[in-house]
């Protein structure tokens, strides 16, 4: 029995954009990894002493990997950046799940368009923005990101990857004025890439107490 209000895992639904406070007397929710991708069933309870309600999970199942498509940036570079400058574009995983993407954008044929190529899983959502930074980093887990001063260049939201999608804007160095980039915002310093954006950040936040999150799809 578990005591009102408890719960050990946060679900992420992402066909319906949706959290989910969860637990289980039936199934190990902590033999699954973070942001491992998963079919769950269960009961919803509406426990009074839970503000949201509570996934009571019966069953969990692998849920199998879908193909992917591609993620393409295109940055319109005006005037000469700084020395060393790195520009990157990010899809980024909802949560805090190890299923985020980077491409270092780059401009082989001198155009002064970046452009760079990211694998998503199809049906998935991901939160897609550019950011410029001095030189490039690698965390453990191989996700590539600038170093600082980072700043975001522009934030496109979240994304549903039903196909192949191309994300295009610019940024201006000098006295050339900026077109729909708009001026670079300030990044928090995280020491790594970051893995939810602002927008979701705030209500994310206030549902993740404990345990870790272990689903993308929830039937009942």
């Amino acid at each position: 029995m578990f005591p009102p209000g408890a719960y050990s895992h946060l679900l992420n639904d992402e066909t319906a954009s949706r959290f989910f406070l969860s637990r289980s007397s039936a199934v190990d929710l902590s033999a699954f990894d973070d942001g491992q991708v998963v079919d769950v069933r269960g009961i919803l309870l509406n426990d009074p002493q839970s503000a949201q309600p509570i996934l009571e999970v019966t069953e969990v199942e692998l849920a199998p990997e879908p193909e992917p498509v591609t993620a393409t940036f295109e940055l319109t570079v005006e005037g000469r950046p700084p020395p060393q400058t790195t520009f990157f574009g990010v899809a980024s995983e909802l949560g805090f799940g190890t299923g985020g993407t980077s491409a270092q954008l780059t401009d082989p044929d001198g155009d002064e368009v970046y452009t760079g190529f990211a694998q998503v899983p199809q049906g998935r959502q991901r939160g897609i923005f550019m950011e410029q930074g001095k030189g490039v980093r690698e965390n453990p887990f191989g996700f590539r990101f600038p170093r600082e001063p980072r700043s975001v260049i522009k934030d496109f939201g979240l994304v549903t990857f039903d196909g192949d999608k191309t994300f295009s804007t610019s940024v201006s160095f000098g006295q050339a004025p900026l077109k729909s980039g708009g001026s670079p915002k300030s990044l928090p310093n995280t020491g790594g890439p970051p893995h939810l954006l602002s927008i979701l950040l705030s209500a994310a936040g206030a549902l993740l107490v404990g345990g870790g999150m272990v689903t993308r799809r929830v039937r009942r």
